[in-house]
């Protein structure tokens, strides 16, 4: 029997603390997305209706009616992290909330929750985030892989401190190899750098950087790809792989 206990969403956003990557928080994302009517609770006979508006009522009624989703999911990646992390019953622990469920390990945590998708309300996100500070260990990758490929698409780091983004770019531009791939907005707010082999598509912020790959791509590239363009935050090391000379 899985130990846990019910709480909200509030609840478990405040029961840990956030998790550390050279001073900041790592998370891998992974976002599915439907028609509400599509959810197992959904049923029109007894009225219920498609939201119109993303208010906090209709938030509660898409977690209401897609709990089986949830619970499906979550246990779907639970059983592929017990098969790659020989995980036993006593190294994990189970919370449960409406329309949300948290498994804690002790270096990761997976959360997987439903929501009204805002600029769309008449769809849902059915959303999956794992973080913990290991996520990148190179030795994990491989696991880290065979558990998420399919679900996640994004990483994204969280700094402790705000990033340059103008020095950032000026660094960038300064590789000839770079400039082709590089774009930003007129004031220098952020910036995207898409390697082009594998297509990892690199966005950066003062508060946050993502790691993004298409619809129907390659987690490895993902997880490898993001180790090759990180440094170049702070330092003028020569281009990664992938990126042609022009």
């Amino acid at each position: 029997m899985l130990r846990g206990k019910e709480l909200g969403m509030a609840g478990l956003a405040s029961a840990e603390k956030q998790d550390s990557f050279s001073g900041g928080r790592l998370t891998l994302q992974g976002r599915a997305v439907g028609p509400v009517p599509q959810l197992s609770g959904f049923q029109k006979e007894r009225g219920h209706q498609v939201p119109k508006v993303s208010d906090e009522a209709a938030q509660a009624f898409v977690q209401a009616i897609g709990e089986r989703e949830v619970r499906n999911h979550a246990d779907l990646v639970f059983q592929r992290l017990r098969k790659e992390f020989s995980l036993r019953r006593r190294d994990f622990n189970l919370q449960l909330s409406k329309g949300a469920v948290r498994i804690s390990l002790p270096e990761s945590r997976l959360d997987v929750w439903i929501e009204l998708q805002g600029e769309t309300p008449g769809n849902y996100e059915l959303r999956t985030e794992v973080s913990g500070e290991k996520l990148l260990e190179e030795a994990l990758i491989p696991q880290w892989v065979q558990v998420l490929e399919g679900i996640c698409s994004e990483l994204i780091w969280q700094p402790r401190r705000s990033i340059n983004v103008a020095k950032v770019i000026d660094r960038l531009e300064e590789d000839a190899r770079l400039r082709p791939h590089l774009d930003y907005p007129l004031d220098g707010s952020f910036l995207t750098l898409v390697c082009p082999d594998p297509l990892v598509i690199w966005e950066v912020r003062a508060d946050q950087v993502t790691f993004r790959i298409p619809t129907g791509g390659d987690l490895r590239s993902l997880l490898e790809g993001s180790q090759r363009l990180l440094p170049l935050l702070g330092s003028p090391h020569a281009s990664p792989e992938g990126f042609s000379q022009v």
